[in-house]
């Protein structure tokens, strides 16, 4: 990944990590090939070849090599999750989860991006839940830390503000 960023190759890097890592979620032989000690590591290096093609940057076949050579494919899944946190922390992006009765509209996610971007000084993923159990409003999660814009927050506070001796 430093080699990756010290070339400017991270957009390059991070979009075949998320290929791959949509490989292994979504092909169950390619995961279990990986995951197989019994399979020789010239046997792993030709099903990665074939499955991946030419179409890996030579850092990426490279890398793959390294992990079957030192017999380490079967951590692939979460190395390529590792890899892809690392460059979302080179790039600055954190991922925001907002939780909300329904689906938020494109200009309700672009001004809560814009809203977050703002206070975290960082880039902003955003990743939508449904909770059809919530009365209203949202709550959004950035690492730790959470924003609570329900209604049932909004509620309480002016209920402790109403309580509250003069």
């Amino acid at each position: 990944i430093s080699a990756a960023d010290e070339s400017g190759q991270t957009d390059i890097l991070r979009s075949q990590l998320s290929g791959l890592a949509t490989l292994l979620d979504e092909s169950p032989e390619f995961s279990r090939i990986a995951h197989d000690p019994t399979i020789s590591a010239t046997d792993k290096r030709q099903v990665v070849g074939e499955a991946l093609g030419e179409s890996f940057a030579p850092i990426v076949q490279g890398f793959l090599e390294l992990l079957i050579s030192h017999h380490r494919e079967s951590a692939l899944s979460e190395i390529v999750d590792a890899g892809l946190s690392r460059l979302d922390e080179i790039e600055g992006i954190v991922t925001a989860i907002v939780t909300s009765p329904l689906a938020l509209s494109d200009t309700q996610e672009s001004a809560l991006i814009a809203q977050l971007e703002s206070r975290t000084g960082k880039k902003i993923r955003l990743e939508s839940v449904i909770d059809t159990e919530m009365t209203g409003g949202f709550t959004v999660r950035i690492g730790d830390a959470i924003y609570d814009a329900t209604v049932t927050a909004q509620l309480k506070r002016i209920r402790e503000q109403m309580t509250r001796p003069l």
